[in-house]
């Protein structure tokens, strides 16, 4: 004769219908919190693109006030072709860079016609360079874009 213990193992071979919810309710709460921060994340890493980008007018227009004393003309070192996210990247006769992502797809909703600058300063912080070297460059959102996608170095 068998044992009631013995008996109950032969019995339950599996997983309760409630062990099996609170699994699937887990995973619920997890993807709720991870799908929007993975999609923040996309966004950002898209937007990183056109500091790239912008990363070769800003060495253009320091090299060209470092050797001239001036700011190049306008457009002189504008990137118009962009890449797979960035529209453009231009600058005008300040040194201020302005990059515009794309307005369509692969671009995510988010940041799609997203659009900061980054502008030169001097020493003393003065956004007008005159006379002395471009130190570092500061970075804001255009209108209407929001800051929390710029990359984490850019954000003031």
């Amino acid at each position: 004769m068998k044992s009631i213990t013995s008996m109950k193992k032969a019995v339950q071979k599996g997983f309760t219908l409630i062990e099996l919810m609170i699994v699937v309710a887990i995973i619920g709460i997890l993807a709720a919190i991870a799908i929007p921060a993975y999609q923040d994340y996309i966004a950002r890493a898209q937007v990183s693109e056109g500091m790239a980008t912008a990363g070769a007018i800003k060495t253009g227009i320091t090299e060209f006030f470092q050797a001239q004393g001036a700011m190049p003309g306008v457009g002189v070192y504008d990137a118009s072709d962009g890449g797979r996210y960035t529209d453009t990247a231009t600058h005008d006769a300040a040194g201020v860079i302005t990059i515009l992502l794309r307005n369509a797809a692969p671009v995510s909703t988010p940041v799609q016609a997203f659009s900061f600058t980054l502008t030169p300063q001097d020493a003393a912080g003065a956004t007008t360079v005159a006379g002395t070297s471009i130190v570092r460059w500061s970075c804001d959102v255009v209108a209407g874009s929001d800051i929390k996608y710029l990359p984490s170095g850019c954000q003031n």
